[in-house]
């Protein structure tokens, strides 16, 4: 792309004659280019989104429906342990995603009653959009919602129109609104600004149009998010019988530690590569030969349990069972292993870690064979269903983003 500054009476001088009519060119003014003092010259940077050929409603600045501001400062030394919850985007990535949030920060009763009546806060219908990490997140306020915000995190879109605010959320959920974001984030990378903020332009069609956009939409949101509470909560439980022997673990198998792997020798391949929390990628060798079962060794994954593909590479991330001292159902010995939850014997420092001999010292029940297959008949149909739900999110999102197209119109070169 050829830049050409204050100088449209020199263009044939500059870009030479060619036999098509597509313009391979940006005009921008040296006091677009110098007004963030940031002199970046990326093309995308300057491009203005302009109205699509299909486009079936009028393009609005989001400064014009909202206005768009952010928090009084506070410090991280008036931060509290209860009282009035104090939001970052992390908490607004939270609150979108699932509707509720289990709080760290708090700020005092009386700095909130304060900033309330001197700076305003969060009323219903306003809009609170991620400005660091996961950029252009939005969450909106609902009645009876009482929080306050770190600035330079949050965005705070106040409504100052009829439009419908959840309209708007929905809208930057799509790639139209997520382009425009990552365009004006130049050199400042990973921020989206109050300034870009309000130069973000979205189609606004009439109310009638948006309240029906919005409830296909909460009608879809509702299924999702019952689908996503049992894939998030369910976990296999085991009624354990007190008559069942136990037996420990060391006189079940002998474990070994996986293999070192480059995480950049992780990307091309036939065979899975396993960590400490399942498939972490592809290689074009293996050195396990069956399926095998293998544990979290170390960090976040640290006690996860698995069964690998018949071929596959563990890394040392994970330990994996190498010899199986007596004759048990892997499968019953997985969900066993879930259910006592190896993570609660990890030990705890810079980092959680789990050892072979901390493993081997635990003991599990051992039923009769056709007991431990009945089992694991049980936990694979819940688990077939919970599977069922995880199929419903994606479902459920695509029909969202069909939904969401509609803005646009069928035929819109942007869906």
């Amino acid at each position: 792309m050829t830049f050409i500054i204050d100088a449209k009476d020199k263009r044939k001088e500059i870009l030479p004659e060619t036999n098509t009519n597509e313009i391979n060119y940006l005009v921008v003014s040296k006091d677009k280019i110098a007004e963030n003092g940031e002199y970046n010259l990326t093309g995308d940077r300057y491009h203005e989104t302009e109205r699509r050929k299909k486009q079936k409603w009028p393009m609005v600045r989001l400064g014009e429906i909202f206005e768009i501001t952010s928090s009084k400062r506070v410090f991280e030394s008036e931060w509290k342990n209860e009282s009035v919850p104090f939001y970052r985007a992390r908490e607004i990535v939270k609150l979108a995603k699932d509707g509720f949030v289990e709080n760290e920060l708090f700020i005092s009763e009386e700095m909130f009653e304060k900033y309330s009546l001197k700076y305003g806060i969060p009323q219903e219908g306003d809009m609170m959009v991620t400005g660091v990490g996961t950029l252009g997140v939005c969450y909106v306020v609902k009645k009876g919602d009482r929080f306050y915000f770190k600035d330079g995190n949050i965005i705070w879109f106040k409504k100052k129109t009829d439009n419908i605010t959840n309209f708007v959320k929905y809208v930057f959920q799509t790639d139209f609104i997520k382009r425009q974001i990552q365009q004006t984030v130049g050199v400042t990378v990973g921020t989206y600004t109050i300034v870009n903020a309000k130069k973000t332009q979205i189609p606004l069609p009439p109310i009638e149009f948006q309240r029906e956009i919005v409830a296909e939409i909460e009608g879809y949101q509702k299924i999702i998010y019952g689908a996503r509470q049992v894939v998030d909560n369910w976990k296999p439980h085991i009624d354990i019988d007190p008559d069942w022997p136990l037996v420990k673990l060391g006189d079940v198998f002998k474990l070994t530690s996986g293999r070192f792997l480059p995480q950049k020798e992780q990307e091309i391949g036939d065979y899975n590569v396993y960590g400490g929390n399942g498939v972490t990628g592809k290689h074009n060798d293996f050195f396990i030969d069956k399926q095998t079962l293998i544990i979290g060794r170390v960090g976040e994954n640290c006690g996860v349990v698995h069964i690998t593909e018949p071929k596959s590479w563990v890394t040392d991330n994970a330990l994996l069972v190498n010899e199986y001292l007596i004759t048990i159902e892997p499968y019953y010995l997985l969900q066993i292993l879930k259910h006592i939850n190896l993570n609660n014997y990890a030990k705890r420092g810079g980092q959680p870690s789990i050892s072979q001999t901390t493993i081997y010292e635990l003991s599990i029940p051992l039923p009769s064979l056709e007991t431990k297959r009945v089992i694991v008949a049980k936990i694979e149909a819940e688990q077939k269903a919970v599977d069922g739900c995880q199929e419903l999110i994606v479902l459920y999102e695509g029909k969202i983003k069909t939904v969401i197209e509609r803005v646009w119109g069928k035929d819109c070169d942007e869906r």
